[in-house]
């Protein structure tokens, strides 16, 4: 696990554990977890679902938790859709 798992967890209200296993495509969140990784990354529920559908999910959510190690912060950098 990396620095980066634990601010996102902190963010998002899962357990380092499960950001990881998010991450490295182990594990895909309950929906409980994506609406909260929508309310605090602005990645929509509509384009995760798309993501996991689309077998990408742990690549989008890389995607759309940036870190950003400088600022010490987590950046959504995964557009919107439209």
């Amino acid at each position: 696990m990396t620095n980066q798992d634990a601010e996102l967890s902190k963010t998002i209200g899962l357990t380092s554990s499960m950001i990881y296993k998010i991450r490295k495509g182990e594990r895909h969140p309950s929906v409980r977890a994506m609406i909260e990784i929508e309310n605090k990354l602005g990645w929509s529920l509509n384009e995760q679902i798309m993501a996991r559908k689309a077998g990408k999910y742990h690549e989008a959510f890389v995607a759309a938790a940036k870190y950003e190690p400088e600022l010490g912060t987590v950046t959504r950098i995964y557009p919107k859709s439209a």
